[in-house]
């Protein structure tokens, strides 16, 4: 944020903003511009707080759950994820059979 407030007032250049902060210049004119119409807010991603758009509803990531613990409880989630496929007609990735 003091980098944006030292450009804002014109002590650093783009260039150096782009520098001390990591990013490209692009990136450094869309967050100063975002900064000047927001405030330090623009900082702050606005999905933040927000389930992912890639999310599986929490209502079916529950049952499956709850059917692993239930049935399944000493299987890998590889194996938990092919139970649930065949027996059950839920497909989640393995990744999300790991918290069972």
């Amino acid at each position: 944020m003091s980098v944006l407030q030292d450009l804002a007032a014109s002590r650093i250049k783009i260039t150096e903003a782009a520098t001390l902060m990591g990013l490209g210049r692009r990136q450094v004119f869309r967050l100063a511009k975002a900064y000047g119409q927001r405030g330090p807010a623009a900082l702050v991603s606005r999905r933040r707080g927000r389930p992912s758009n890639h999310a599986y509803p929490a209502d079916l990531r529950d049952a499956a759950i709850g059917i692993i613990r239930e049935r399944y409880p000493d299987f890998g989630p590889t194996l938990a994820a092919e139970k649930l496929a065949e027996s059950h007609d839920i497909a989640l990735p393995a990744r999300l059979c790991a918290n069972g």
